[in-house]
């Protein structure tokens, strides 16, 4: 931990890096003949909106709020390790889930899934390209509950269904929401009565999208939301990346950093539970207890802070540049121990107590 905290003495130099990065991750236009109609519809979603959809002088407004936001770095007492996945020809890790014996990650290069132990070692591979059964494009997301996987096989327009031996048992549609070839499901999580929760990279038709059990279909929830979900022990939760913005006048639309909260879900019921700091831009994120922890992408580095607080508590680890941060980032939790998919440094950093 002591070099990971050596390149907090950058600190102030690496924010102004990472808020360029953050626009270009988050901020993606569209100027197309019917870029008008959508930023009309995206002003009327913003009248019922959980998160704020804004206009682009606000987006700037968050950023230069987010800029004032000071701390004074505290080191957490976990061990970072990390599992090399290049070693083991994966390419493009994804979602994942972590067991008491096991990983299971989604690779989206590779359509598949990939089994381990918690060593990295003794891999075995699960699925190919297609969209049959026990086949994957572009899977991303993973969820694991009650002896069943849930697959976000993106690709597919649907979530696979596989039991714990992984073979195939079910399959569901997503809805068909997609405004752009980029965009995609990517978060997953099933509450303690079977509901299904998925939201992805979507600035238009943006929001969670919920099914309970006796539902046919999914249905919208959390208008303006953008981000991403976290299940634990039967409670599903929520943390918005930024705000959805509009330029009526340029007729373009997009992402960027701003309003960060974390929300509990029941059913169709969502409740704020903190409020953070404006511009941390989390892309996934783990809750223990009292404590949200969380990839920061402004930050360039996991931050913990308290719930009931909101306030900063400590700087687990920093990544080094822009380059070994993540762009897609995962993050799952087992036995008090933290794992997070890098897919720009095809690895699984492991954060863990001594």
């Amino acid at each position: 931990m002591k070099d990971n905290c050596s390149h907090l003495l950058n600190k102030s130099v690496m924010q102004i890096v990472a808020m360029l990065l953050v626009f270009l991750m988050l901020t993606g236009c569209s100027t197309n003949s019917r870029s008008n109609t959508i930023t009309t519809e995206l002003k009327e979603d913003g009248k019922t909106a959980l998160i704020p959809i804004i206009d682009e002088d606000q987006a700037e407004e968050r950023s230069k709020e987010a800029q004032k936001y000071t701390y004074e770095v505290h080191a957490s007492d976990l061990k970072a390790d990390s599992i090399d996945l290049s070693q083991l020809g994966i390419s493009t890790p994804e979602g994942i889930v972590v067991d008491e014996e096991k990983i299971v990650i989604s690779d989206s290069g590779n359509n598949c899934l990939y089994v381990m132990d918690l060593q990295g070692e003794n891999m075995s591979k699960v699925g190919e390209i297609g969209n049959g059964e026990c086949e994957f494009l572009h899977p991303t997301g993973l969820a694991y509950t009650r002896g069943y996987y849930y697959v976000m096989d993106s690709g597919n327009d649907r979530i696979e269904i596989l039991d714990k031996d992984f073979g195939y048992v079910d399959q569901l549609h997503l809805p068909d929401v997609k405004f752009s070839p980029d965009d995609h499901f990517t978060s997953i999580a099933i509450d303690e009565n079977g509901g299904i929760y998925v939201c992805g990279t979507f600035a238009k038709n943006s929001g969670i999208y919920y099914k309970s059990q006796e539902e046919q279909e999914f249905r919208r929830i959390g208008i303006g939301f953008y981000g991403s979900l976290f299940e634990d022990n039967g409670t599903v939760y929520a943390m918005n990346q930024g705000n959805i913005f509009i330029n009526e006048k340029e007729e373009t639309f997009g992402m960027c950093g701003g309003d960060n909260s974390l929300w509990r879900i029941d059913g169709a019921d969502l409740e704020e539970i903190c409020t953070l700091p404006v511009g941390r831009a989390p892309e996934s994120f783990v809750v223990s207890g009292d404590k949200v922890t969380f990839l920061s992408s402004y930050e360039m580095g996991i931050m913990t802070f308290g719930i009931a607080s909101g306030n900063y508590l400590s700087t687990p680890y920093m990544y080094r540049s822009g380059k070994d941060l993540p762009d897609e980032s995962y993050m799952t939790m087992s036995n008090n121990t933290i794992y997070i998919t890098n897919r720009n440094e095809n690895n699984i950093l492991i954060l863990s107590g001594e």
